[in-house]
């Protein structure tokens, strides 16, 4: 069987990471937040990419104990096959839940600005095959996919985050919120982090030392500040109509939709989604095809694709076919999910020695 799986650059891997740092946050996060609690819904941000930056730091300590090995390795080899096997299914789990939310998301806006009649089928025969292939070819193909349209991606989101800034209209007012109000929207929100769990799954297949581990760190935060960036701006500019402009991203061009004889340039924002959504979806099949070859043995990639898609495609149309069943998902189901990656996954690294490799 040809080996498509072969070690990736640093500097793929950080962009990877970049990626997926915009992955179901910058579209109904921050107006779901905002409409809550206006500022403090920056500070909910900010605690969340702490946790997950706490990922970033938990992955690159688990390379220098463990080396290349994955965590499942690390898992099976510490507290058996059972056990690997379990964790390996939830984590399966997490990436087609993950999936199957930003499908909803980024569906539900594409129907909402563009393609009003369209059904889910449509979007699905659209963006699976594409993210299929993606996966199915290795993480090296698609690190290197990522990384050839890195420049255009970070250029664009640069692009409409300083046009963002001028429409600041300074009505904003933090307003005093009860802890026990904090929490809930803390926990009905952190799903849209964790995704780091990813690097875990593919640590053979990334090469970083002491040299490049600065390259790598410095990729990562920038995606994350990025992220908090168009938050902060969103929230300043539409804290007092978070009802009226509920996409976050392409409101950052909202005032500005037609420019002279350029036509309407809020198009970028359009196309800049479609890019990440489709690598991102990628990035969950190959999280969800790692995590299936340890529960169920190492056959073609293939057929845990296929596994992948019918069911995918049978939650879409039955379960997860509107805005309400998709923020279900992600506010009342995922939530729980993340202790996988903020609670076990840590507890694993930790309690496993080096000596038990």
């Amino acid at each position: 069987m040809l080996n498509r799986d072969k070690p990736i650059s640093v500097w793929q891997a950080g962009i990877m990471v970049f990626v997926l740092m915009f992955a179901n946050k910058i579209l109904l996060l921050p107006p779901i937040l905002s409409l809550k609690s206006k500022l403090e819904a920056i500070i909910i941000v900010l605690i969340s990419f702490v946790l997950e930056f706490f990922l970033i730091v938990l992955f690159l300590y688990a390379k220098k104990k463990f080396g290349n090995e994955k965590i499942f390795e690390v898992a099976k080899t510490k507290f058996g096959k059972g056990f690997s096997i379990i964790f390996a299914f939830f984590c399966a789990i997490f990436f087609l839940s993950k999936a199957l939310l930003l499908f909803g998301v980024f569906q539900y806006f594409l129907r909402s600005v563009m393609y009003k009649d369209a059904s889910n089928l449509v979007f699905l025969v659209c963006f699976l095959p594409v993210a299929s292939f993606l996966a199915y070819s290795g993480t090296r193909t698609m690190a290197r996919t990522m990384q050839l349209f890195f420049p255009l991606v970070a250029l664009i989101i640069l692009f409409c985050i300083v046009v963002g800034c001028f429409n600041f209209d300074g009505g904003i007012t933090l307003n005093i919120i009860e802890s026990n109000h904090f929490l809930r929207m803390f926990f009905t929100h952190i799903s849209a982090f964790g995704d780091s769990l990813f690097l875990f799954l593919i640590s053979d297949k990334i090469r970083i030392d002491k040299k490049n581990k600065k390259i790598f760190l410095i990729l990562t935060l920038m995606g994350m500040f990025f992220v908090c960036v168009i938050c902060l701006v969103y929230v300043f500019s539409y804290a007092n109509t978070t009802n009226l402009y509920p996409f976050a991203f392409l409101e950052l061009l909202s005032f500005v939709k037609e420019y002279e004889g350029l036509g309407r340039i809020d198009i970028v924002a359009v196309i800049l989604l479609m890019f990440l959504s489709y690598f991102q979806l990628s990035i969950y099949l190959k999280g969800f095809l790692e995590s299936a070859k340890t529960c169920c043995g190492i056959f073609d990639e293939k057929y845990y694709i296929i596994l992948f898609n019918l069911i995918f495609i049978f939650i879409s149309i039955f379960f997860v076919k509107n805005l309400e069943n998709t923020l279900f998902l992600g506010e009342k189901l995922i939530p729980f999910l993340e202790i996988i990656p903020f609670i076990l996954l840590p507890c694993l690294i930790f309690f496993a020695k080096k000596g038990d490799k």
